[in-house]
């Protein structure tokens, strides 16, 4: 993957898929994962430690995200612009 987004609506989407994801298209800037029951804090970390430039993240809905995705989100995307969450 380049500099690619991931398209809105994997709601069938786990935190082994955003690994996945993560090791493969480290490039990607933008992933939404909204209304997602999968997705949890796991996946967000891993995703935000090996895809630093993302820059727009939709977690609209996960309600399996806590703080601790937004500060690994914070503390990693440098350039991230915006987090729906």
């Amino acid at each position: 993957c380049s500099s690619s987004r991931v398209p809105p609506g994997c709601i069938s989407l786990a935190d082994s898929t955003l690994t996945q994801l993560s090791m493969h298209c480290s490039r990607i800037t933008g992933l939404n994962i909204s209304y997602n029951k999968k997705i949890s804090d796991e996946g967000i970390v891993t995703v935000a430690r090996r895809c630093v430039r993302l820059v727009d993240v939709d977690l609209s809905w996960c309600r399996r995200i806590t703080d601790r995705s937004l500060l690994a989100l914070a503390q990693n995307c440098t350039s991230l612009e915006k987090v729906a969450a």
